[in-house]
């Protein structure tokens, strides 16, 4: 599972949350051009790329592109599980620019990590929804 390495606490982890986290993990290819991500739709979770490469913006008011980041091998989005963010105020576009491989956590699980993850960060033992 190659995924596991872009999880820094992935260790920490007892081995059947590491399962739930496999099982629910998504591989996906995508081909430049593909739009991925429209935070005014679906969620789509934490992205971790394997090649290629993605571009994160945002529309300005009057229509024109503002390019914030842009995801090489071995990046990981945030931006991506905006949902899991209540506070952000924008909605983020996320763009193949050349044809890619990534894997996405879904919203859910990736926002019950990162609280259990910061909420005991010794003791991760805590279960995964």
């Amino acid at each position: 599972m190659e995924f596991s390495k872009y999880i820094p606490f992935w260790d920490k982890l007892t081995p059947v949350q590491q399962q739930r986290i496999a099982d629910v993990v998504e591989f996906r290819n995508v081909t430049k051009g593909t739009y991925i991500h429209d935070s005014s739709a679906e969620c789509l979770g934490l992205v971790m790329l394997k090649s290629g490469q993605l571009r994160t913006y945002i529309l300005s008011e009057d229509g024109r592109e503002i390019t914030i980041s842009r995801l090489f091998e071995y990046d990981v989005s945030l931006l991506s599980a905006s949902c899991v963010m209540p506070d952000m105020q924008f909605n983020v576009m996320i763009e193949a620019e050349k044809d890619t491989e990534f894997w996405s956590i879904p919203a859910c699980l990736f926002k019950n990590l990162m609280a259990m993850f910061f909420q005991n960060i010794h003791n991760v033992h805590a279960p995964l929804e």
